[in-house]
């Protein structure tokens, strides 16, 4: 068990590696499920639960992934980042506790899933602490089937007004 789980993390850095020279080449899309324009208007202390969601083109299979998403911690607090029920892609790990602000979410599937598919990542909570001006941004460092095989979704931040 242990061999495979260095197995598994010797992968994944791998994938992180080249992932930072190929994304200029392969951005394919990304977007936030139910936001207009990509602006969220909050009242202070409302809440309101945003997916983040990922392309998987015709072409491709995606076995790992790993993101990152960025928030201003004075303006809003999260709640809850969660798992998406019924997606065909599934975090095996979101970190939410390591720094105010971050959040690290990752995933394999050694079989993969294959595309044209826009595949649920995971559903973000948040609430507004108060007012002023914030985005949520993401940044994905590894999607895609091996570390040659990259093919990372460009995600437009959302523009968070708190008022």
């Amino acid at each position: 068990m242990r061999k495979n789980i260095t197995k598994v993390f010797i992968i994944m850095m791998a994938v992180l590696a080249v992932a930072i020279t190929v994304h200029a080449e392969n951005s394919n899309k990304g977007s936030w499920a139910g936001i207009a324009d990509n602006a969220l208007n909050l009242a202070v202390g409302e809440e309101v639960v945003i997916q983040l969601n990922a392309e998987i083109p015709a072409d491709k299979t995606l076995n790992a992934f790993s993101c990152m998403i960025m928030y201003d911690e004075k303006v809003l607090e999260v709640l809850d980042v969660a798992k998406v029920e019924k997606s065909a892609v599934t975090p095996k790990n979101i970190n939410n506790d390591k720094e105010a602000g971050e959040i690290f979410v990752n995933g394999f599937d050694v079989t993969g899933v294959k595309g044209k598919l826009d595949a649920a990542i995971v559903n973000v909570t948040v609430k507004a602490l108060e007012a002023g001006n914030a985005n949520i941004s993401v940044l994905f460092s590894a999607f895609g089937a091996s570390a040659d095989d990259q093919f990372l979704p460009s995600v437009p931040p959302v523009k968070v007004t708190v008022h």
